[in-house]
Formats: C-alpha cells, sequence, structure tokens
C-alpha cells in the first residue's frame, strides 16, 4: 500500500494517504463477481463490526455514535452532473432472489428496545438537514429523498416510495407525527378538514385535507 501511512496521536489510529489514489478496503471489489470480497456465511455474517458502549458511566450533553463517515465539500464546482455522499450503503442483487421472504436493503437502520429500556424520542434512523444564515437551498434540501435510476424494469409488484409492511407483533400507532410548529399544516377556508398538509407538486403548491374526526 504505498502512499498510505498510519500515525497515532494521544489517543487515535490515524490513517492518511499522501497520493492522490487508494484506500483501506475490507475485500477486494468486483461489480459482479461472487467471492472477491469476503465471503459471508451462517457463521460469519457481517465483513465489519464496530461495537462501542458507554462504559458503565452515564452519558453526558453530546451526540455519540458507534462510528462516523464525513465528507467535505468546499471547492466550488463550475459545472458537471456530480452527486456525493457521506456515506453509501449498497445492496447488488445479480441473481433471482424471490424465494427469500425476508427484506433485502441497501442500509439497515435499527433502534431496538430490549426489556427495561425506556426512550424519549428516537428512530430506525434519524435524517437531519441544517441551513444556518448565510447559507442558500438552491433547489430542495430533503431529509429524506426518495430517486432512482431507472424503473425500466418489469413490474409485478409495486415500485414505491414508502412501503410499511405488517409488524411482526402489534400495530403502529400512528402513519404520521408532527410536531406542534412545524410549518408543514396550514388552515382551511371553505373546507370542513380541520386543516391542510402543506406539499408542493412541481412549482405547484396543493394541500392534503386533514380531519380531526372520521365518521
Amino acid at each position: 500500500m504505498s502512499g498510505l501511512h498510519s500515525k497515532w496521536d494521544s489517543q487515535n489510529l490515524i490513517f492518511f494517504n499522501r497520493k492522490a489514489h487508494g484506500c483501506v478496503m475490507v475485500g477486494e471489489f468486483s461489480s459482479a463477481t461472487e467471492g472477491a470480497g469476503l465471503a459471508l456465511s451462517s457463521v460469519r455474517t457481517a465483513a465489519f463490526r464496530v461495537y462501542a458502549d458507554d462504559g458503565g458511566t452515564a452519558l453526558t450533553a453530546g451526540a455519540y455514535r458507534a462510528a462516523v463517515a464525513r465528507m467535505l465539500w468546499g471547492t466550488k464546482v463550475s459545472s458537471g452532473d456530480i452527486s456525493v455522499y457521506g456515506l453509501q450503503g449498497q445492496l447488488k442483487i445479480t441473481g433471482d432472489q424471490a424465494a427469500a421472504t425476508g427484506i433485502a436493503g441497501g442500509t439497515w437502520g435499527y433502534l431496538e428496545l430490549a426489556s427495561g429500556g425506556k426512550v424519549n424520542i428516537g428512530g430506525g434512523v434519524v435524517s437531519q438537514v441544517d441551513v444556518p444564515t448565510g447559507a442558500t437551498i438552491s433547489t430542495v434540501a430533503a431529509c429524506f429523498l426518495g430517486k432512482s435510476n431507472t424503473l425500466a424494469g418489469t413490474h409485478t409488484g409495486n415500485a414505491v416510495i414508502l412501503y410499511v409492511p405488517t409488524p411482526g407483533a402489534g400495530t403502529f400507532d400512528q402513519f404520521l407525527q408532527l410536531g406542534a410548529s412545524t410549518g408543514l399544516t396550514t388552515g382551511t377556508t371553505g373546507s370542513t378538514a380541520a386543516g391542510c398538509l402543506k406539499v408542493m407538486d412541481g412549482s405547484t403548491q396543493k394541500y392534503i385535507q386533514l380531519f380531526s374526526a372520521v365518521s
């Protein structure tokens, strides 16, 4: 690994690359050939693991993560179809796996409340957008963005933005919960609805009626 170096600071092992190519890899990349990467099995179900905990001491105010991946994008570009991400989770399927009745996904965000566990506000995936004073949104900045490069394949099922399967036990309480002052709802005029959810359809503002009671 010519050009790749490591060093210790007071607490951390740091890898850095003095050349404009190369990276730290686990397994060898192949676009569609099995056997190049680390083979997974019922014995080895993950190729890379990170475990962290609170060490038996109550955490103080702050944000704590078992792992951090960050991409810094600062130099202005002049043009180009450029996509930049902080982290990529990808599952590529090249064979017929329709007989598998579990779930296939590019990323699995998992919040587990064990027996005795309590949480105030939590989510399997937390997505955040910050736009402080001085920053600009040119078109849209979304906490969640559903996209596709192509949907030209055969649809014996449905391609959807959101799918909620039946829970293994119990049921969900609500489809959506909004805070008291999100800016997402508005009052109504000439309607029996209690309010409306604001939706931008292309460049046209539209509204989904919300009722406080059903009959």
